[in-house]
């Protein structure tokens, strides 16, 4: 620091100058925004409404049962209906929807705001998948991978990201993929949307950070990057090691995913195990990770006609 005259500054002047600097950084500590974690929404109430695409089976089923006996409004979303015996209770709505057309999901919008109120809690949990070779794929077939995988998580969230601003709380949890980080062979275009979706996300939280300093506000972000699902969705895909490389379950993953909402101590959700190692991974040079690839039998669990 030096002054105008380009003289060094005096003891007063760098005593002033220390001053600024700790009201600067005691103001961001009462804010919560630096040195302090993102808070938690407690999903204990009706007045809680929250949104599952993909709800009607799967993972994000699991998720539904978790938050309907928590006690919060749970509306699914989804182009298949679910059981009759999960909408038996007054706190579950099914909303048929196609969340890569924005017609859809503008008047999805319109009749949440009107039938049940502000979204407090966005899961994007809707995906499909395309196991082919790149060259194989019809442009049909990578548009439905992209669209419902990326462009329907960013439709449905800058659809209704103002419940969140004018609530100044809430939570957006973007269901990725570990394979966003890493893609085995015939995954390319799944491998793809869910990279997307994951910078996405990193966008989005940093826009709520900004927020949050701006004062008052409590939105957080919670991004699952998971291994292999135990689930329908990848039934054709053989597990290369059940022992480095188990599946998941969705009701364990559901159960991290909800404990990681309420409780605002994660911004990274990693599961299982093994997939905090492939940040590691990335950072070897290409021949290494092929390399780690094939030993591992990742492109082998994804070959056509497994």
């Amino acid at each position: 620091m030096f002054t105008k005259n380009n003289n060094p500054p005096s003891p007063n002047e760098v005593d002033n100058y220390k001053e600024k600097v700790n009201k600067l950084i005691h103001m961001k500590m009462i804010k919560g925004t630096l040195f302090d974690k993102q808070r938690g929404l407690k999903l204990n109430s009706t007045k809680i409404i929250s949104v599952v695409t993909g709800g009607s089976q799967g993972l994000g089923l699991e998720l539904v049962k978790l938050l309907k006996e928590l006690g919060c409004t749970v509306i699914i979303v989804d182009i298949l209906k679910p059981e009759e015996k999960v909408l038996d209770c007054k706190n579950v709505f099914y909303y048929k929807c196609d969340i890569s057309n924005i017609i859809e999901v503008q008047k999805l919008r319109l009749k949440i705001r009107i039938k049940n109120g502000l979204v407090s809690l966005l899961i994007n949990n809707a995906g499909v998948t395309n196991v082919a070779c790149l060259k194989d794929m019809t442009n049909e077939d990578i548009d439905k991978v992209m669209k419902i995988n990326l462009w329907g998580t960013y439709l449905i969230t800058s659809l209704f990201l103002d419940d969140f601003l004018l609530q100044k709380q809430g939570f957006i949890v973007n269901i990725a993929s570990i394979l966003g980080c890493i893609t085995p062979a015939r995954l390319s275009t799944y491998g793809a949307s869910k990279g997307g979706q994951i910078i996405f996300h990193k966008c989005l939280n940093k826009f709520f950070e900004e927020i949050n300093d701006l004062g008052g506000k409590q939105l957080g972000t919670l991004l699952v990057c998971t291994g292999k699902i135990n689930t329908s969705m990848f039934r054709e895909v053989e597990t290369p090691t059940h022992i480095l490389a188990p599946d998941i379950s969705p009701s364990t993953l559901a159960q991290k995913i909800i404990e990681a909402i309420q409780t605002g101590e994660c911004y990274n959700l990693k599961a299982p195990y093994y997939t905090n190692l492939i940040e590691v991974m990335n950072k070897l040079a290409w021949p290494y990770k092929s390399m780690i690839k094939n030993l591992s039998g990742m492109n082998n669990s994804t070959a056509i006609g497994n």
